[in-house]
């Protein structure tokens, strides 16, 4: 049968009857259900059986009924997913930092339980150098601007070079125009040691979060966990090697243990040809841009191995020029926030050594003592047992001591040797006396043990000092 088409003389076959009405009573049902929502979480499902959802719908779990729902396709707050369209901001409900999966919006230094190293994703805030089981390096195309690669051999990478800001891709060693110490980003290759200007404001120390730039020695607050024998989750091989041995893997960008070209050839494959290939974090003079400074020392130079890895064996820091670096304790008086009482000690002054190392020498193992003329064994070897005005009461202990002995001239405690006392005896200035009970303890019979006025007491005993006679 055919009708003439209203619009001119074009002949249109007319469609069959029953399947036409048949369509259109689908169409109709589907366009309820979605438009209005009756048919959402409302009607039960088998997920196994295909079809038993009108169209626009899907049968999944639904939090709010409880068992398999027809559900629409849709996404939505509240669906379970946390979908491109959905943040912490504007669906809490989908996306949380707890639940497992780390979002577009969540970064490794507020959200450590689902954005950490070793999760098997690149995450916010990760890098090769901070994370290189989770972000490898990789050649043209991967997004970074690497030291052989320029805007002309790889204009994916590098082709924004030039445009006065420091894009994602573009490295301090690619394109130093955009990424330099002082722009007011702390660009790629930039530290807080190497660019304190524009790195500071990562440094946050007391968050406790064990952030990219922090470790035990400049922030106990954060990461004073290393060295519990756990890697906890702020840790990674990089920041706490001691709590979280690097375990060698095939895929790990470094030929060793028992990998070799044949077992493992994205490791071994092609290392010593020259040319910097996916699997190699550098080969031959190749670098990536990777330096001592860049890893936190503050000087020597970083070669590559026979397994085309990082050799760091010439990098050192700088002992004795006042900053306490990643391989010091100390450095003169910035001790990096430790003292006596972080060491373990009971109080004291803690010095730094000449060689960058804690000096607890004039730590005290306990504040108080009981014998003015051997304080060593609860004060310290370099340290005062001194009396008190209080009968009844210990010593205390006090320092440094200083090396004056018996007569010796002084301004203070601090110049005489622990057992001694600095005391004017009313005619030539004050010099160093021993502590004595009796005239007996005294070095010599030219002195005679004397009391001080106030009196001073070690518990119940009064103790004086020799004077010549």
């Amino acid at each position: 049968m055919f009708m003439l088409s209203t619009h001119g003389a074009r002949m249109t076959k007319r469609a069959p009857l029953v399947p036409a009405l048949l369509f259109g009573l689908v169409m109709l049902l589907s366009a309820k259900c979605s438009s209005i929502g009756l048919m959402d979480d409302y009607y039960s499902c088998e997920p196994e059986e295909l079809g038993n959802c009108p169209i626009g719908f899907q049968c999944r779990y639904s939090t709010t009924q409880g068992g398999y729902r027809c559900l629409a396709e849709a996404a939505y707050c509240g669906d379970d997913r946390c979908d491109p369209d959905e943040d912490k901001n504007n669906c809490s409900t989908d996306c949380y930092c707890g639940n497992g999966t780390c979002e577009s919006t969540e970064h490794i230094n507020w959200c450590p339980e689902d954005c950490f190293c070793a999760n098997g994703t690149c995450d916010q805030g990760e890098t090769f150098n901070i994370c290189p089981a989770d972000c490898p390096l990789t050649g043209c195309g991967d997004g970074i601007c690497w030291e052989d690669e320029n805007a002309a051999t790889c204009p994916e990478d590098c082709g924004l070079c030039g445009n006065g800001v420091c894009d994602a891709g573009e490295t301090m060693t690619g394109c130093f125009e955009d990424c330099y110490c002082g722009n007011g980003s702390c660009d790629p290759g930039e530290s807080l040691e190497s660019c304190y200007e524009d790195c500071g404001s990562v440094f946050n120390c007391g968050n406790g979060i064990c952030g990219i730039f922090e470790t035990p020695a400049n922030c106990p607050e954060d990461c004073g966990t290393c060295g519990n024998g756990q890697c906890d989750h702020d840790e990674t091989y990089q920041t706490c090697p001691a709590d979280c041995p690097y375990v060698p893997y095939c895929g790990d960008h470094t030929c060793s243990g028992d990998e070799t070209p044949v077992s493992c050839p994205e490791d071994c494959g092609t290392c010593g040809n020259g040319l910097l290939e996916t699997e190699e974090v550098c080969d031959g003079t190749l670098l990536r841009g990777v330096t001592c400074w860049s890893i936190g020392y503050t000087q020597g130079d970083v070669t590559c191995n026979g397994s085309c890895t990082f050799d760091t064996s010439q990098c050192s820091s700088l002992c004795g020029n006042g900053i306490a670096e990643p391989t010091e304790d100390c450095d003169a008086t910035d001790l990096a926030g430790s003292s006596c009482v972080t060491l373990g000690f009971a109080g004291g002054l803690l010095q730094c050594s000449g060689a960058c190392a804690h000096d607890a020498q004039n730590c005290l193992t306990s504040l108080y003592c009981y014998d003015p003329l051997d304080p060593a064994p609860t004060c310290g070897p370099s340290m005062h047992c001194l009396p008190t005005t209080t009968s009844g009461a210990p010593g205390q202990c006090s320092g440094p001591a200083g090396a004056g002995t018996q007569d010796s001239p002084c301004a203070s405690d601090s110049d005489c040797a622990p057992s001694f006392h600095c005391v004017d005896p009313g005619e030539g200035g004050s010099r160093c006396s021993q502590w004595c009970m009796s005239w007996t303890q005294c070095p010599s019979a030219m002195h005679d043990c004397f009391l001080l006025s106030p009196s001073t007491f070690v518990l119940t005993q009064e103790w004086g000092v020799c004077l010549e006679l």
